[in-house]
């Protein structure tokens, strides 16, 4: 298992992860990124994806929140294809969510 930062390359399989946890609620890469470009500059935001024999299976990222932006208030989520949970990997990947924010001093997530 392999956690590393997101590359513009990896939205397609971003968007397969979430899709798998959110049947109802499906989203594209090009919505992904759109998102992404309408954050102001000043926002922190940091995506994550977790490999698997090469494979993305897990997602998740911290960002804050435009309509109540305060520096130190994150919110953050993970998701894990059906198949790959109850391993360890969203607990895992939650660590390195949480350490990466750690320079941010956050008072809230």
């Amino acid at each position: 298992m392999i956690i590393r930062e997101a590359k513009c390359a990896d939205f397609e399989a971003i968007a397969e992860v979430i899709n798998s946890c959110w049947i109802d609620e499906r989203t594209s890469a090009k919505a992904l990124k759109d998102e992404l470009s309408k954050l102001p500059e000043r926002f922190r935001h940091g995506e994550l994806v977790v490999e698997v024999n090469g494979t993305v299976v897990a997602c998740g990222d911290y960002s804050q929140f435009p309509g109540m932006y305060h520096p130190q208030k994150f919110g953050m989520w993970i998701n894990v294809m059906p198949e790959h949970r109850n391993k360890g990997i969203g607990t895992r990947l939650l660590n390195k969510l949480l350490e990466a924010i750690e320079l941010f001093d956050p008072i809230s997530i």
